[in-house]
């Protein structure tokens, strides 16, 4: 199979841009902007994708093309507002984007484009923030699905609304809904609906004769790896084991629970053999198969309507998955390219000529700023357009930023007049990763916030060692093209190349935290972490919603880090 690889950016802030929009252009597109939820570019080609191999013919390839992180949710607000991660800043499921960020959508509304959207799944929900501008936002969820996010509001909402007067009853309620909602998503089967949604608004938009922006986000790649027919064999129709892809993440012949460390990520530890690990991947190929099915629907209507030759089509996901080549399954935990790699297809005929490949580092931040170009709404500067027409190989490459946030339970032990005392902690941990070209520095820290009450003697002693780990920052580079594998990282930034690349990524951060705007907290779940708390219950779900923004927010990166001079 063709594989596409690579990574990001040349980030586009909207805010640079200006927020006032104009009457549509002459000759503006219609767009169609589709995102496939955890779909690796290394599993994109012919082989699986042929829908999108023929975009990919007839458009540009972005080959280097990357994620700002490796969950859902913070990459569409990328996605929709042309912002890096730490400049939006959600980082955590209790955030939502601030309301004074520009939003692509909104721009696109009041240049007086149709707008609609359809999604599959939960994070990208109204309660979010994804909502804005357009005229009609749908899921396209299945019945099994729909109900347990019913059921998940009703008892979040009763929580809430409760406060600390509630019961532990109403906790488990709640708690029970959640998890029934996370398994209803996982199985949900999709694409179909999603597509279905899409030509019924493309049909309305032809016959209105209306100028429109459709986007149309698939869940179905995502885990659980459960394909229809014939997808469910076409890439491994040999196999005679017994292992499939329901549950995936949580099945014991899969791996087994263990703690979060460095050598285990996700929290699990293999137990499956590369035979049966291989007919997943084949399961997860069928996922991704059967949703370029879907695409294929769209391409064919378009064509039939006479509409694909002014049509901007956007295919990407918002990032990969992982099967254990770091130790770690699935995603939102890591910044290896397995999970930033992404897929990256712009086609406009009337624009953009065919068969083009960039290997310039580019990012799902891009998107915004190139859509709002194709509208005459933004300027080329922050578009990919002059890499997608051939018309510059000399687009800004500033670099780019992934950056992921993880909580986790620890027992820290401390020793006060010679008595052990084990405090309850909530361990934040902060990853980023700047790509340079082929470069790869990747940063940590974490620090520790208590989970209880404590002794002002214990308390003390946990700011103390907080303190002084937030203080140390894990700094390293490596060079994707000579270790693709990001096997071996180096801590040594003498070298001219890693030095100039770190004074890039500090002059980029700071020109991203000037533009931060702090993330607006969801009301429910801010007042469910705080009836939680209440009934001495401490939970990554519960900290999540109040860990404030601002604590999340780093040093420049490499501040310890001194470089000599030649």
């Amino acid at each position: 199979m063709k594989a596409w690889s690579g990574v990001q950016v040349c980030v586009g802030l909207l805010a640079a841009c200006g927020s006032e929009a104009r009457p549509l252009a002459e000759g503006a597109p219609n767009v169609l902007l589709v995102s496939l939820d955890s779909a690796r570019r290394d599993r994109i080609g012919a082989r699986v994708t042929p829908h999108i191999d023929r975009l990919a013919s007839e458009g540009v390839v972005f080959e280097a093309a990357s994620s700002t992180t490796s969950w859902t949710l913070p990459a569409h607000v990328s996605l929709f507002t042309g912002l890096a991660d730490v400049a939006h800043g959600v980082d955590l499921d209790g955030h939502r984007a601030s309301e004074d960020l520009p939003w692509l959508v909104e721009s696109l509304s009041r240049a007086g484009y149709r707008t609609a959207g359809f999604f599959s799944g939960p994070y990208l929900e109204p309660r979010f923030g994804f909502a804005r501008g357009f005229a009609r936002y749908e899921a396209a969820y299945g019945d099994e699905l729909r109900a347990a996010w019913e059921r998940a509001e009703r008892a979040e909402a009763r929580l809430a609304e409760r406060g600390t007067a509630a019961t532990t009853a109403e906790v488990e309620a709640s708690t029970e809904a959640s998890q029934a909602l996370e398994q209803a998503s996982h199985r949900d089967s999709s694409a179909r609906r999603v597509t279905d949604a899409v030509l019924a608004e493309l049909d309305e938009a032809a016959r209105a004769d209306q100028r429109f922006f459709v986007f149309a986000h698939y869940f179905d790649p995502h885990y659980d790896y459960t394909p229809p027919a014939p997808f469910d064999r076409r890439f491994d129709p040999d196999y005679t084991g017994a292992i499939d892809g329901r549950d995936f993440y949580t099945r014991a012949d899969v791996a087994t629970f263990v703690p979060v460390t460095d050598a285990h990520p996700s929290g699990r530890a293999r137990v499956v053999d590369e035979r049966d690990l291989e007919h997943l991947i084949a399961l997860y190929d069928g996922e991704i198969a059967a949703t370029d099915e879907q695409l294929g629907r769209i391409l064919v209507r378009l064509d039939e309507l006479g509409l694909a030759n002014d049509t901007l089509v956007v295919v990407l996901a918002d990032h990969g998955d992982e099967f254990f080549e770091h130790d770690g399954i699935g995603h939102r935990r890591t910044l290896f390219e397995e999970v930033l790699a992404i897929p990256l297809v712009l086609r406009w005929p009337a624009r953009i000529p065919p068969g083009a490949r960039s290997s310039a580092t580019v990012s799902i931040a891009d998107v915004a700023a190139t859509v709002l170009d194709a509208a005459g709404i933004t300027a080329s500067r922050a578009s990919l357009f002059p890499l997608a027409t051939g018309a510059s190989d000399a687009v800004s490459a500033r670099g780019a930023l992934a950056r992921i946030v993880n909580t986790r339970y620890v027992d820290e032990t401390f020793v006060v007049d010679g008595t052990s005392h084990s405090v309850a902690c909530t361990r934040v941990e902060v990853r980023e990763a700047w790509r340079d070209g082929t470069l790869k520095i990747t940063r940590e820290r974490a620090w520790l916030r208590a989970g209880e009450d404590v002794a002002p003697a214990l308390d003390t002693r946990l700011r103390n060692r907080s303190a002084a780990l937030r203080a140390e920052e894990r700094l390293s580079w490596i060079d994707l093209a000579r270790d693709p594998g990001e096997r071996s990282p180096s801590t040594d930034f003498s070298a001219p190349r890693a030095r100039a690349a770190l004074d890039a990524f500090r002059a980029e951060y700071a020109r991203l935290l000037s533009a931060r705007r702090e993330p607006r907290l969801d009301a429910t779940n801010e007042a469910l972490a705080s009836a939680l708390a209440g009934l001495g219950y401490v939970s990554v779900d519960a900290t999540e919603g109040v860990v404030a923004a601002s604590e999340l927010v780093l040093p420049l990166p490499g501040e310890a880090v001194v470089t000599p001079r030649d």
